[in-house]
């Protein structure tokens, strides 16, 4: 996977943070910006953790990845619309960006064989890089239905994890 965007997943930290610094900016950029920025973190935050995970990883396994990382925030759309059914309090992050999500992915990956369960579990994994972007971004509820209650994790964690996968990234030989 590193042969594949190295000199991106050198930048990522510094467009990560970049891009986290105008979102929380006030007054909000607009919507659509707002969402350009969020996505591609959440697109190279995916990069850099799935590069840790499998360096040569094929172009079609990052492709699902890649999926699974931004693919999610679709279920904003609803609130969008005035329809907080997934997310009953508005402004909160919808129930489906919860660690159910990935688990049921990688569950689904368990019944399947070869191509199919490698696409999925891919998907799942992406899954959960969104999820640990939003901890440190906000919060979720990770352990809904279980529970409501928001799981946060410091940004400067995050920030570090971003950086020293970027940096365990970057010490590859290509």
């Amino acid at each position: 996977m590193a042969s594949h965007f190295p000199r991106l997943l050198a930048l990522a930290p510094p467009l990560i943070y970049g891009a986290d610094r105008l979102l929380r900016r006030r007054p909000k950029p607009h919507l659509i910006v707002e969402a350009l920025l969020d996505e591609c973190a959440h697109a190279l935050t995916d990069l850099l953790l799935l590069d840790l995970v499998k360096p040569r990883a094929a172009l079609e396994v990052v492709a699902a990845s890649l999926a699974g990382a931004v693919l999610l925030d679709l279920d904003h759309i609803p609130q969008y619309l005035g329809w907080n059914v997934i997310a009953p309090i508005p402004g909160e992050r919808p129930h489906t960006h919860s660690l159910a999500v990935p688990f049921a992915l990688a569950a689904l990956a368990l019944f399947m064989s070869g191509h199919r369960r490698t696409v999925t579990a891919a998907v799942a994994f992406g899954a959960a890089t969104h999820l640990l972007r939003d901890a440190a971004t906000g919060g979720a509820a990770l352990f809904w239905p279980r529970t409501r209650r928001l799981v946060r994790a410091p940004y400067h964690t995050y920030a570090a994890l971003v950086a020293v996968t970027a940096a365990i990234s970057g010490r590859r030989p290509r």
